[in-house]
């Protein structure tokens, strides 16, 4: 059973839940909101909770009964405490003014841009350069979120655009001072980027992970469904062989994974590896650690 099913989703003062042909309907302070089901999910609601669980064993209930028990419990919460997403405008000029249920943008175009709200969505201005969206449905408000940040993304150089008010943006490096950048969304593209490459060979994928004190290796099929093996510093019998015991985060640690990885994909079959640093560069544990693994048999 999906470990989020588990939980059933409590109804809050003033909220109801009822059961319906097909559909469960959720409605509160806010507004009412309604949900598909499906008959491979059982649905019950008591003692002020709705709970959820497969009706058999298979994967797709399985998956449905989790998935199920979210849209409920974003519904619940919908409708007493609504949600809200906060966007800001930055670039000279740039502001935004509502009126009624409509939205007018000025980000730098020749026409000033005016988006239309659908039917339970609100947004509010509190400053020119501040917009919030506000409803009791978590996806419209996001889609809506979404199509206005679309007029004019943050672009890479200076950042300007229209942004969420959380979102980190990457800003490229650009005269004698670098701009901040986060280090580790960069990290995370470049894995992407990797990933997607070496799901295009279809073969065998070494992927490395490390952090200060320990580093790990996984071998994983082609579908990316299955690994097929695995050594990392936190393993009891590396523990004991690492020259300092517990010392997991040096070059030594990381050859010594490289052998293993090596010799534990080779007794499973894998002769050959497409080779995923994670989008970390290639030197320090993670050469060390490549460099073993080919001196132990793996080709790459």
């Amino acid at each position: 059973m999906s470990r989020v099913a588990r939980i059933p989703v409590p109804l809050v003062k003033g909220v109801e839940a009822t059961l319906g042909a097909g559909e469960i309907t959720v409605k509160g302070p806010l507004g009412t909101l309604k949900q598909f089901t499906t008959p491979n999910v059982k649905i019950e609601i008591a003692n002020g909770e709705v709970s959820f669980a497969a009706a058999d064993e298979t994967r797709e209930a399985n998956a449905m009964s989790g998935t199920l028990r979210a849209l409920v419990a974003g519904m619940v919460q919908g409708v007493s405490k609504g949600f809200e997403r906060k966007l800001n405008l930055v670039g000279v000029g740039y502001r935004a003014q509502a009126q009624g249920d409509k939205l007018n943008l000025s980000v730098g175009f020749s026409h000033p841009v005016v988006h239309q709200m659908p039917a339970g969505i609100t947004c509010t201005t509190p400053t020119q350069t501040e917009i919030l969206i506000k409803g009791v449905d978590k996806q419209r408000v996001g889609q809506v979120a979404a199509e206005v940040r679309g007029y004019r993304p943050p672009e890479p150089y200076k950042g300007k655009g229209v942004r969420y008010a959380d979102e980190v943006v990457i800003i490229k490096e650009s005269g004698p001072e670098p701009e901040m950048i986060d280090k580790k969304e960069s990290r995370l593209r470049r894995a992407r980027a990797t990933r997607a490459r070496i799901a295009l060979q279809k073969v065998n994928r070494l992927t490395v992970f490390r952090t200060n004190l320990h580093i790990y290796a996984s071998v994983i099929s082609p579908d990316g469904g299955k690994v097929l093996a695995s050594a990392s510093t936190v393993e009891p019998e590396v523990r004991n062989q690492l020259a300092t015991k517990g010392k997991g985060g040096n070059a030594a640690a990381a050859k010594l994974i490289g052998e293993r990885i090596a010799q534990k994909a080779r007794a499973a079959g894998v002769e050959a590896v497409a080779f995923d640093r994670s989008g970390f560069l290639y030197h320090g544990r993670v050469k060390a650690l490549a460099e073993a693994a080919r001196e132990a048999g793996l080709k790459f």
